[in-house]
């Protein structure tokens, strides 16, 4: 099986994408959001072609900033490093800052933006609805837009993700053999 790569301008960015289709018109979408600076194709083409084989319109798209979505700006979160973005979505402090606030600060967009941006993407694909699949910070992203836009979901998974509410607790080692 093969897939088509394209592209879709959203507001203040263009994402880019690949489709792996099914010879069926009406089986229903699955989108995969793999997480912060992680290409898309971190989700193996084997796995997209397996889905996409059970009936399921597979996509799987680079957040801005990733893989080949273009840079939406300069740099400046990596001189932030990944610990602090770690650390922000634990809602820790650095260095007497906020961190959350210190990542939005070096960030040009909001997890608003991009949950609408996977709505965009559900939209660009004539779906009215989508089952989403994020990893890492995908499911961030993939928890918000379901939040945000319930009706277009029809099923949310989340791997390996927080909510960043600061009343969740890490995980145990008492949990983590589950």
């Amino acid at each position: 099986m093969t897939f088509t790569t394209d592209r879709m301008d959203v507001p203040g960015a263009t994402l880019t994408y690949d489709v792996f289709d099914t010879e069926r018109p009406d089986a229903p979408w699955l989108v995969l959001v793999m997480g912060l600076g992680v290409q898309r194709l971190h989700w193996p083409d084997g796995f997209c072609e397996e889905l996409a084989a059970l009936g399921l319109r597979v996509v799987r798209f680079d957040l801005r900033d990733s893989g080949e979505s273009p840079l939406a700006h300069a740099p400046e979160p990596w001189r932030v490093g990944l610990s602090a973005v770690r650390d922000a979505l634990r809602g820790r402090l650095l260095d007497g800052l906020d961190a959350r606030a210190l990542f939005q600060k070096a960030l040009p967009y909001s997890l608003d933006e991009l949950a609408d941006d996977l709505v965009a993407l559900v939209d660009h694909l004539g779906a009215e609805e989508a089952h989403v699949v994020g990893m890492s910070f995908g499911g961030a992203v993939a928890q918000h837009a379901v939040c945000r836009h319930p009706t277009r979901f029809r099923s949310l998974v989340s791997i390996a993700s927080t909510t960043g509410a600061l009343s969740v607790s890490m995980p145990t080692r008492r949990a983590l053999p589950v």
